[in-house]
């Protein structure tokens, strides 16, 4: 390896991964050129004007083609490439002029359940775990060159099979994530077709790998997958079925790499989970909140537990918290109203969730001797009871308050 290039390998303040990134765009850009990593330092500092034209007339061309964020990440490589080389005194401010602007706002939006299920019903079972993972997870398509078996770890939270999964694990960027019982279901479903071809599977193994001849396994053809490979795979679904089409200004609808991270987002939001809960189980940096905000990994599995439904694709059933806190949504003005009519005396458990609860245990004087009249309501505990069935549900329970106003004003 060029020397060069070994000392950017060798900067401990960045990431394996942004070392690994930063050289992989790098040679990019000097196979343009054709010129190896010793070669592009010894010419930018014997000449550095011819650079200076030749590296901003490339940025140029890739601006028409690639975003900004990707023109900017050139520039940043070899910046980095060359500072890290004692090659100073380049006009970096003139460089920089041929950066276009990023966007403030993206214009792509976030899939629905119905094109999450047409994408999943054409992927490979292995395509079908990473779409799972990543919509349920609401991590970039890139963690997946990071991630193994260990760093997925199966619980059991109000009833339900999640797991809580490592990502970036040893990396500064590291954070903590789940995914849904979903995706577990398909990924132990993915390692099992890959135990019985053959495959010695360890925590130390990597989750999604190259595909290979399940009838004649060899194990040198286990390897992990590139997520950029995965990227282009997924994209080219998308175009093939129809998925996805150009807005005005030629972008996506919805983009082939972030698509899993706007539908955790934007489903987790309007399920109800905090925003700065979604923001750490994103990865993202929540700022000065950080000093403040510190949840334990069982408070976030909590949090994650509130937006479970909306994140299932084919599992529309709803836990019974999550019931209960859309019953206590809809209804709790409503209950409120007919048990400050009630003159009697107490009225214990309901079974109508702790918010309900709270208030039933704060105003005694609200309850009436009729739990007979609300034992139909009841939620189980452990139970799943369909979206469907909701709206029901409410309608019968505000029919039940109905009746018994009813029979209170007869009795008066």
């Amino acid at each position: 390896m060029n020397k060069a290039l070994e000392r950017l390998l060798a900067i401990n303040k960045l990431s394996e991964r942004t070392r690994v990134n930063y050289a992989a765009q790098i040679k990019l850009y000097l196979a343009t050129i054709k010129k190896t990593p010793d070669e592009f330092v010894a010419w930018v500092q014997a000449k550095p004007k011819e650079f200076e034209e030749q590296f901003a007339s490339f940025l140029a061309e890739v601006a028409k083609e690639r975003s900004a964020s990707t023109t900017a990440f050139y520039r940043d490589s070899v910046k980095k490439l060359l500072d890290i080389n004692r090659v100073n005194g380049l006009d970096w401010n003139y460089i920089n002029q041929f950066i276009p602007t990023a966007r403030r706002h993206t214009s792509d939006r976030a899939p629905t359940v119905e094109e999450i299920r047409k994408l999943l019903s054409v992927c490979t079972l292995r395509n079908r775990c990473v779409v799972l993972f990543l919509i349920s997870s609401g991590s970039r398509i890139g963690v997946i060159d990071y991630l193994r078996w260990g760093h997925i770890k199966p619980i059991k939270v109000d009833g339900q099979n999640i797991a809580q999964v490592t990502l970036y694990a040893g990396e500064d960027e590291e954070y903590t994530s789940f995914i849904s019982p979903e995706c577990l279901d398909a990924l132990e479903q993915y390692r099992k077709v890959r135990e019985k071809a053959g495959e010695q599977i360890t925590d130390a193994s990597w989750v999604f790998v190259t595909e290979y001849n399940q009838k004649s396994f060899d194990p040198k053809d286990v390897r992990r997958v590139d997520s950029k490979i995965i990227r282009n795979e997924l994209g080219e679904l998308m175009n093939r079925i129809g998925l996805r089409q150009k807005n005005e200004d030629g972008r996506y609808e919805f983009m082939q790499s972030h698509f899993g991270r706007k539908f955790f987002k934007s489903r987790m939001e309007s399920a109800g989970v905090k925003s700065l809960s979604v923001e750490l189980m994103m990865g993202h940096d929540i700022g000065v909140s950080a000093s403040y905000y510190k949840p334990t990994i069982q408070e976030l599995a909590k949090d994650y537990m509130k937006g479970l439904h909306a994140l299932s694709v084919y599992n529309p059933s709803i836990h019974e918290d999550q019931i209960n806190a859309l019953v206590n949504e809809k209804v709790t003005s409503a209950l409120a109203e007919f048990f400050l009519s009630v003159d009697t005396s107490k009225l214990k458990n309901l079974g109508l969730g702790a918010q309900l609860q709270t208030m039933f245990e704060k105003h005694p004087e609200w309850f009436a001797p009729k739990k007979e009249e609300f034992k139909e309501f009841k939620l189980i505990p452990g139970s799943a009871i369909q979206k469907e069935d909701l709206g029901e549900r409410i309608t019968k329970l505000e029919a039940k308050m109905a009746e018994l106003l009813k029979r209170l004003e007869e009795k008066k």
